[in-house]
């Protein structure tokens, strides 16, 4: 006999897609047995508000604290939260433009405006010779490639100016786009370790090899992997609500 039919029915309600009664037969089983950690945890799934999921999981691990799916639960939770807390610090109409990583790179004095110039035409020719969609965002072209395979740049001083460039953009009170914003504006990674990941992906492609980011600081242990599924979650919905379903 099941220990919980009431928590046993509420799952049972959830997994055919009724939510509100799963809500109501779970809420009355954490009532009947309020000690009983999967309750808690279960009960976490069936809310919206982010901060009473963050409660639901933290009272699940304050009574079962080896709880590991619950802790994992709470981890994403907390990045939802802090990304929410800073997705608008400055409205985008008042802002100036970002700069391009082409300035980055000039004001160093690791290309000139020519090199510049000449890999932004060649991007130009390329893309107009590719169709939106008909190819994976991780495999197109980029500024920075075609900089690379000329051998104007090294993927570590491309990868230093990446990051300048995103540390600057947060700085400045512009919104997080890139997977790197996040990860940096909320100190998920540190600069250098961004970097690293970033120099290595850049010699990847090089080599015609075309990996995520997220992968490869998931690979290299600098993030977590439900950390990162949480930032590309809210990255994802943060995309949609600005720009809409394109």
């Amino acid at each position: 006999m099941d220990e919980h039919p009431i928590l046993a029915a509420g799952l049972k309600a959830a997994e055919s897609g009724d939510r509100e009664t799963a809500y109501l037969l779970i809420r009355q089983a954490v009532i009947e047995e309020p000690r009983h950690a999967p309750g808690w945890y279960y009960m976490s799934f069936l809310v919206d508000d982010l901060d009473q999921q963050r409660e639901y999981l933290e009272w699940a691990l304050a009574l079962a604290p080896d709880f590991a799916e619950a802790s994992a639960a709470l981890e994403q939770v907390r990045v939802r939260l802090a990304i929410a807390s800073a997705r608008s610090i400055v409205a985008p109409e008042f802002l100036p433009p970002p700069r391009k990583i082409g300035d980055y790179l000039i004001d160093q004095g690791l290309i000139t405006q020519a090199q510049c110039d000449a890999a932004l035409a060649e991007l130009r020719q390329t893309q107009s010779k590719t169709r939106r969609g008909v190819i994976d965002d991780a495999k197109a072209k980029r500024f920075g490639d075609i900089l690379l395979a000329r051998g104007w740049l090294t993927p570590q001083q491309l990868a230093d100016a990446l990051v300048r460039q995103q540390q600057e953009r947060l700085r400045g009170g512009h919104r997080p786009e890139r997977l790197g914003d996040y990860l940096l504006a909320h100190r998920h990674v540190t600069g250098a370790q961004l970097g690293g990941a970033l120099a290595q992906q850049s010699g990847l492609r090089l080599r015609g090899k075309h990996v995520r980011l997220g992968e490869l600081l998931v690979r290299g242990g600098q993030l977590a992997a439900g950390t990162l599924a949480a930032v590309l979650d809210q990255q994802h919905q943060d995309f949609a609500s600005r720009y809409g379903n394109l």
